[in-house]
């Protein structure tokens, strides 16, 4: 079982305290079920973050009780939070995230153009 006193990790970090409290509340009360055994874990107990998702999924992962692989089921709790945390640190990180990759992909491209003489 992943360290219950866990720190987030570089993402939630860079996206300030407050919305990485929300993501570890949200990710303790996400539960995956064992098809094998029936046993029930957090997502941040299994070393997972899960933030502003919705429906239910189903990871292939082994079970710490049973050993055994399987289609584990992941869905929210009986005790999920009803406030949600800040959204804005988040987009504006996706929006960085987006902006960065955009200028990453125009210098490749220069850079290509360049090499091959188009520029």
């Amino acid at each position: 079982m992943a360290d219950p006193d866990r720190k987030p990790g570089p993402i939630l970090r860079l996206m300030g305290p407050a919305t990485a409290a929300a993501a570890e509340a949200e990710s303790r009360a996400w539960l995956i079920h064992c098809p094998n055994c029936g046993f029930t874990r957090s997502v941040w107990d299994a070393g997972g973050t899960r933030y502003k998702a919705a429906g239910t999924a189903r990871w292939r992962m082994r079970c710490p009780k049973c050993g055994e692989m399987g289609w584990h089921r992941v869905e929210k709790g009986p005790d999920f939070p009803t406030t949600s945390g800040p959204i804005l640190p988040l987009v504006l990180f996706i929006l960085a995230l987006v902006l960065l990759i955009l200028i990453a992909t125009a210098a490749v491209l220069l850079s290509v153009f360049w090499f091959v003489g188009i520029l």
